[in-house]
C-alpha cells in the first residue's frame, strides 16, 4: 500500500490496483450512504462496537469513488473479502490521515480569525 500527499492511498486486490481518496466528494457520498456526518462516522469507526461491516463497506466505497466511480458497494464486498477486514481499517485510517496532509503549493496556514461583518479587525 502507498500513501502520498495528494490524499491518495493505493493498494492491490483481486489482481487490480485501487486508490482510496477521502476528499469532499467521498465524504459527501459517505454521509449520504450512512446518514450521519463525518465526525460521527469517524467516531463510529474508532469503536469496535459501532464499526459494523456495513459501515466499513460504505466508507470504503465512498473513498474509492474518486478514482473508481464504477465500483459499487457490492463490489466493495468482494474487495474486502480479498484484502481481509483486518486490512480495511488501516487503509481507511491512512486515507483519513492522507486527507489531512498539507496540500502541495498552497498556503497551509490556518485562516486568520476576523471580527465583524466586513472581516476587518
Amino acid at each position: 500500500m502507498k500513501t502520498d500527499f495528494t490524499g491518495d492511498v493505493s493498494f492491490e486486490a483481486l489482481g487490480k490496483s485501487y486508490t482510496l481518496k477521502l476528499g469532499t466528494k467521498a465524504m459527501r457520498k459517505i454521509e449520504i450512504a450512512v446518514g450521519k456526518p463525518m465526525p460521527v462516522i469517524g467516531k463510529m469507526l474508532d469503536k469496535e462496537e459501532t464499526a459494523s461491516i456495513d459501515l466499513v463497506a460504505k466508507v470504503f466505497w465512498g473513498a474509492l469513488q474518486h478514482h473508481h466511480p464504477e465500483v459499487s458497494v457490492d463490489d466493495v464486498d468482494d474487495i474486502l473479502d480479498a484484502i481481509g477486514l483486518d486490512q480495511a481499517g488501516p487503509l481507511i485510517g491512512q486515507a483519513f490521515e492522507a486527507a489531512q496532509q498539507p496540500k502541495k503549493g498552497g498556503d497551509n496556514r490556518p485562516p486568520v480569525a476576523t471580527t465583524g461583518p466586513t472581516g476587518r479587525r
